[in-house]
């Protein structure tokens, strides 16, 4: 429901500034990991942005992230590129991934664009008065971000497993806030590629 929510969000607040934008999904729906990358490819997108709720074992975890493709630098990265590499059905492509990692394909301009969704997504929540722990840029093996073959990036919005993150989460004006500062640096990343 929240992912969905914030996509939509994303979706309108970048049509309202000229962008096409496509959705892997519009309703409650399940596509695997796999079906997404390959829907971005018939899509022809520029960019991938996959969002997503982040869960852990320990309710004090908490934050905003967004990764790229790289290898885990944490414990935390690492245990997260796990769960969703479980559910993507290509366990044994492990090796693609790594190369990938090696040879860093895309791996500059997605971090670019981690950056300014990053950035740009803190400063609105920040402008707006709505507090959310930096959780940083990271690096992190997931299969479907090394199938892809735009700049694509991974952005947790929260932690559904922290109290106060998940009250945030429920909340449509909070989720609004979190769309329209992932606009943002969209658009912010858009911008630098332009040389506006």
């Amino acid at each position: 429901d929240i992912n969905l929510d914030v996509a939509k969000r994303i979706r309108t607040a970048l049509e309202k500034r000229g962008y096409k934008v496509c959705l892997t999904r519009d309703r409650d729906k399940w596509l695997s990991l796999g079906e997404r990358v390959r829907l971005g490819k018939r899509l022809k997108g520029d960019l991938f942005v996959s969002i997503h709720v982040n869960a852990a074992e320990s309710s004090s975890a908490v934050g905003f992230e967004t990764y790229i493709l790289d290898f885990a630098r944490t414990s935390s990265a690492a245990r997260l590129a796990v769960i969703e590499n479980a559910n993507s059905g290509r366990l044994g492509d492990m090796d693609k991934v790594l190369g990938e990692i090696v040879r860093g394909v895309r791996t500059a301009e997605s971090r670019r664009l981690a950056d300014c969704i990053q950035t740009s997504t803190l400063s609105h929540l920040k402008k707006n008065g709505k507090r959310i722990h930096d959780g940083g840029g990271k690096g992190a093996p997931f299969h479907f971000l090394a199938g892809s073959t735009m700049p694509s990036v991974l952005v947790e919005v929260g932690y559904c497993t922290n109290k106060a993150e998940a009250r945030r989460l429920r909340d449509p004006k909070y989720r609004q806030a979190l769309a329209q500062g992932i606009a943002n640096g969209v658009h912010s990343y858009a911008r630098k590629l332009s040389g506006r």
